[in-house]
């Protein structure tokens, strides 16, 4: 038993650090910190986005995810929550009463939200649901070229998704994968083949420019587009996605991890998560928040069929049952109010036809009198 407490200690010591990093970047992200002029910013830019994140936020979001194996994800879950400052938006939308998980209904904009503040705090948590997402979309892969392959496939694609690139662009970012660059040579070609067309373009607006040959990213491809992809460029992406003939999730299954890692997406189920994605689809939320919830819901869906604990599973799906109540209570409340208000507008008009048919007649009987 000491032996069990002083490991958990160990390891809440080491996801302490490292959730500060995390939390003090979403919260620059988010326009806090804006006193210490563009220093903070251009520090998040160095720790978030290529090429340095690969050193930086890359390695945190693997400690976290370690971490995540060895721990319960509602511990994990909360570290993450106390140093973002959301714990009370979770603590709210799954109250915590004799051990288990009750689910309260949550307005995004709580009291404990000053109104100047709000717009910030919807951003933290956008902020967190892109951190949850990735900590569970891009676990290290299992060893072999396959993985590493089919990783090699993504970040072409979402390289060219940002904008077309030339040969010797696109080598770069096979650099981002384990053993790259001689994956890259091998099988990079089959890869642009696959998903991506050449056309031939000056290398700038200058007329003297020699013509370099760059790639297009495919439009039947996009369906493999992940929109919080880690490692897309901070920049506008112009996105051709084909009209859908049929249903389609707005994100396709996560990569396969490593067995050492699998175990890391039990953070989906946990039932904080299960009551943060329905408060993050209710009034008050942001487009993004609403966005971001619903590609943890596809994730869910992906995922379930492969977790690891049956027991972990079945609770997940009772929460989702329990939120489904809520949901379906509040549309219920939101409707009586409806209902109410209409019925008191009738009542309203109907009193006033009656009050204005008596002015009538006692108009018309002055007259005749």
């Amino acid at each position: 038993a000491s032996f069990a407490a002083a490991r958990e200690e160990l390891l809440l010591s080491l996801l302490e650090h490292v959730s500060s990093v995390c939390a003090l970047c979403a919260q620059t992200s988010a326009g806090m910190w804006r006193r210490n002029g563009n220093a903070m910013v251009s520090q998040v830019l160095n720790y978030a986005t290529l090429p340095l994140c690969v050193r930086l936020r890359d390695l945190d979001l693997v400690l976290i995810q370690w971490i995540s194996t060895h721990l319960h994800p509602d511990l994990v879950l909360s570290s993450l929550l106390v140093h973002f400052g959301l714990l009370p938006w979770a603590m709210l939308a799954a109250k915590l009463k004799n051990g288990r998980y009750a689910s309260a209904p949550l307005h995004l904009r709580h009291e404990i939200v000053d109104s100047e503040d709000s717009s910030k705090y919807l951003k933290l948590c956008e902020e967190f649901l892109l951190l949850l997402i990735q900590l569970v979309t891009e676990l290290p892969p299992p060893p072999g070229d396959e993985a590493a392959v089919h990783n090699l496939r993504r970040e072409v694609i979402h390289r060219l998704a940002v904008q077309a690139s030339s040969h010797s662009e696109l080598v770069s970012a096979c650099e981002l994968v384990r053993d790259g660059k001689r994956l890259g040579a091998r099988w990079l070609p089959s890869i642009l083949a696959d998903v991506a067309t050449s056309r031939v373009a000056a290398a700038s607006n200058s007329a003297s420019a020699p013509k370099v040959a760059k790639y297009e990213l495919r439009s039947e491809v996009m369906r493999e587009y992940d929109p919080e992809f880690y490692h897309t460029a901070l920049q506008p992406k112009t996105l051709r996605v084909p009209a859908a003939t049929e249903p389609t999730p707005c994100v396709c299954a996560p990569p396969p991890p490593h067995a050492a890692f699998a175990s890391a997406r039990a953070l989906l189920f946990s039932p904080i998560v299960v009551a943060i994605v329905r408060s993050s689809l209710g009034d008050g939320a942001t487009e993004l928040l609403r966005l971001r919830a619903i590609h943890l819901l596809t994730l869910q869906a992906h995922c379930l069929h492969t977790a690891l604990d049956e027991q972990l599973r079945s609770a997940f799906i009772s929460k989702l049952l329990d939120e489904t109540q809520i949901v379906d209570s509040i549309a219920r409340a939101a409707n009586e109010d409806a209902d109410t208000a209409v019925a008191a507008a009738a009542a309203a008009a109907v009193a006033g036809a009656r009050s204005g048919d008596g002015a009538c007649a006692t108009a018309v009987n002055s007259e005749s009198g």
